[in-house]
């Protein structure tokens, strides 16, 4: 456990250091690329499935439907590469929710959550297991002067899938959780789009405390600079 504990992804970022943010989304990436990657291939096999089932039975694309049938398809292929995944609390009859559902994978690092995205991004956490989830990156075991950063034992992750109009998949992005605020929106240290090489990394967001968002969306590079100018 020691030594897990010294693993640059437990050290947690400054969010106004840019460079701490730049190289904290780097090593956590690198240390989750394995089930990352798994879960892309999933998603990749997961859509055109889901997407058949509806053609199958001569219907109309149902959002509401579609979403939980990607998490089984996903599901079942993540069980076939023996990686434990566990449906998500699911909070039935609730069909704003629905859409969102998700699979929650438990790694030797943390625990990963994959949700299907909003239109804006991160889903709210309306949930006290999702408050949980979003928050506990913030329980540090260690704390130190001003100046030693905080760190935590284990690191929690949303990986949120996305698609086209046409119901094509068109991929995920990582996002680290940092907290959530009275309404429910998820403050990120970072977010990034997964492109399966570490070299491609799209640049992570500065996503100040206290910001508020509505929902949770990467910022441009550029944008993020005019707005510490």
């Amino acid at each position: 456990m020691t030594g897990m504990s010294q693993d640059p992804i437990f050290t947690l970022p400054n969010v106004n250091d840019t460079q701490a943010l730049h190289a904290h989304q780097h090593a956590v990436i690198k240390k989750f690329a394995d089930i990352l990657g798994s879960i892309d291939a999933a998603l990749r096999d997961a859509l055109p499935k889901a997407l058949n089932i509806f053609k199958l039975l001569d219907g109309k694309v149902d959002l509401a439907v579609h979403a939980p049938n990607t998490r089984y398809i996903v599901k079942q292929f993540l069980a076939k590469r023996r990686t434990s995944a566990q449906d998500e609390d699911d909070v039935s009859f609730n069909l704003q929710r629905v859409s969102n559902c998700g699979l929650c994978i438990q790694t030797e690092f943390g625990t990963v959550r994959v949700l299907k995205a909003t239109n804006d991004g991160l889903p709210k956490a309306m949930s006290d297991a999702r408050i949980r989830f979003s928050s506990s990156n913030q329980l540090v075991f260690q704390f130190g002067p001003d100046e030693t950063p905080e760190r935590t034992s284990s690191l929690n992750l949303f990986v949120m899938w996305t698609m086209d109009r046409e119901y094509q998949y068109t991929g995920i992005e990582i996002a680290c959780p940092r907290r959530t605020d009275k309404d429910g929106n998820i403050d990120c240290f970072w977010i990034a789009k997964w492109q399966g090489d570490l070299q491609k990394l799209l640049p992570a967001p500065v996503l100040a405390a206290n910001q508020d968002l509505e929902e949770i969306k990467p910022i441009p590079a550029k944008d993020k600079q005019s707005e510490k100018a």
